[in-house]
């Protein structure tokens, strides 16, 4: 896409999708609807279980979760949780590189592996 089309591609989403408008409202509807069944395609790929405990109950409690301990390796591919389920379902990621863990899981398995948590070399706890 050159600038122009940039440019205009911009202004009109500015103006077609601004605040309080109709047509806001309904891009929102669309992209939930969006990410619901790229959700479920993704749940349907990996089995609709935990891959660990076995839950299966409700599929509200299961999280696509990445197998190594480096996440970031995926994020030049995508940012977010529905562009992440995109390139999956496209193949563009291979399905190896992920697992479906219920939150009970993901979160031992977090905590666990310190995922989230890390504390600089010189801070007394």
């Amino acid at each position: 896409m050159n600038d122009q089309q940039q440019k205009y591609h911009r202004e009109f989403n500015r103006t077609y999708f601004a605040p309080g408008t109709a047509n806001r409202e309904r891009r929102r509807e669309l992209d939930r609807a969006t990410h619901a069944r790229n959700r479920q395609g993704i749940l349907d790929m990996y089995g609709r279980r935990c891959s660990k405990c076995g839950f299966d109950s409700d599929v509200r409690a299961l999280q696509l979760d990445h197998k190594g301990s480096k996440p970031w390796e995926t994020h030049r591919y995508a940012r977010s949780g529905g562009t992440l389920y995109v390139v999956i379902l496209n193949g563009t990621l291979p399905k190896e590189l992920f697992q479906i863990l219920c939150a009970n899981c993901n979160t031992i398995k977090r905590l666990s592996t310190l995922e989230e948590r890390s504390t600089p070399k010189n801070t007394i706890l």
